[in-house]
């Protein structure tokens, strides 16, 4: 779906940018990773041709984006800016509206579409007629992605979408990221410096220093193949911690017991990891989980015992 080819970005003396390429697949999502000033949101905007590169190509679906006007383009791509950047003198619902009113949509489907993405992201319809300084950060980031999303694009940018926000919010809205059927089907570029927002929200990542590339792959193979002293470097102090929400519960089902208690209110385990598991059973003791609806108690003791298996039988420990 993207394809960056060699592209370079100077600013002055400055080389923001030094011939860097990756793909992206569709559906996937892809995250640029790394300290300020490493090129992660200047490369999201040469995605998206606020900036012009210097130098290389970008293809999007196909296409050499610089054949395309840059109005067209961006019409086709949503994008999710870091403290929201909602227009202040625009209310909610026209916040929202933006794109499909400049795509001529019938009035009656611009109003359908701006209420239920508010409903999906739990937005009550209230709060269409109120202006963004009426709102909280957490709301605000809900209206920004709604807006990014309003003409279902197909590709959705997103620049530090949850650096503003306080870690009890930040955390929520991270839940409907991962939750979000919207979401589930666009091929996504996310900037972030934050690591374990990268570990739970990208398919790969893309670990950027000075510019240029260290190590792109998926999340575990950045923990466990690191490519040289940089990459092992970077990581150095979240090993276990990553390494946990680099592995699904799903991926130990299989290894659990089958004992059931019927007095506990059953979660699915969608999008949980062995880490946010462990923090919830530290609250509750003891949860029953479904999956392919199939009911497992699960306590800190039988999780463990079957990620060791887990890890065993991957090993070829027998």
């Amino acid at each position: 779906m993207i394809e960056v080819k060699q592209i370079s970005k100077d600013f002055g003396k400055t080389k923001a940018v030094k011939a860097l390429s990756f793909t992206v697949e569709k559906g996937e999502t892809l995250i640029l990773l790394g300290t300020s000033g490493c090129g992660k949101t200047t490369t999201l905007k040469m995605i998206n041709r606020l900036i012009n590169p210097d130098h290389g190509s970008i293809f999007i679906n196909g296409k050499d984006s610089a054949a395309i006007q840059p109005e067209e383009l961006r019409l086709g791509i949503g994008y999710v800016m870091q403290n929201h950047g909602l227009f202040p003198h625009y209310n909610i619902a026209q916040n929202i509206e933006i794109v499909p009113q400049l795509l001529k949509w019938k009035p009656d489907k611009i109003t359908k579409r701006t209420d239920e993405l508010m409903e999906k992201l739990h937005l009550p319809l209230t709060l269409k007629n109120k202006f963004p300084n009426e709102l909280s950060g957490g709301q605000q980031q809900r209206i920004g992605l709604a807006r990014a999303l309003s003409a279902n694009p197909p590709i959705l940018l997103m620049d530090e979408p949850l650096g503003a926000l306080d870690p009890i919010t930040r955390n929520s809205i991270k839940q409907e990221f991962l939750s979000l059927d919207e979401l589930q089907s666009k091929t996504i570029v996310m900037v972030t410096h934050d690591i374990n927002e990268a570990f739970e929200l990208g398919d790969r990542i893309c670990l950027m220093s000075e510019g240029e590339v260290l190590q792109i792959g998926e999340p575990r193979d950045l923990m466990q193949k690191p490519v040289n002293k940089m990459v092992r470097d970077f990581f150095k102090g979240h090993q276990l911690q990553l390494s946990l929400k680099s592995i699904q519960l799903e991926k130990l089902w299989g290894f659990l017991n089958n004992h059931v208690n019927n007095h506990l209110e059953t979660s699915p385990i969608k999008n949980l990891n062995v880490w946010d598991t462990l923090e919830q059973l530290a609250e509750t003791g003891s949860t029953a989980f479904e999956y392919n609806g199939e009911v497992k108690n699960i306590t800190s003791a039988s999780l463990m015992q079957a990620l060791e298996n887990y890890k065993k039988e991957r090993n070829g420990d027998k």
